[in-house]
């Protein structure tokens, strides 16, 4: 797994679906699909804006396996 870089992301404390897809080495979609089956803690900003904080990400993500694709 990547770290986050510090530099250039919001003091606010919250990240991005990219940012979590980046710190996971997942794809975006992955992260919207573990958003959906419960599996990742979000805030909602509004119906399109979803934020993320990349402690409770690391936690919860050492909680879930994600199949690989040839497993599916």
């Amino acid at each position: 797994m990547k770290s986050l870089a510090q530099p250039g992301h919001n003091n606010d404390g919250f990240i991005s679906i990219d940012d979590v897809a980046n710190m996971l080495c997942v794809s975006p979609r992955t992260v919207r699909r573990l958003v959906a089956d419960g599996l990742l803690p979000i805030y909602r900003f509004s119906s399109k804006l979803v934020r993320f904080r990349a402690e409770e990400v690391m936690a919860a993500f050492a909680k879930v396996r994600v199949p690989a694709k040839s497993e599916t």
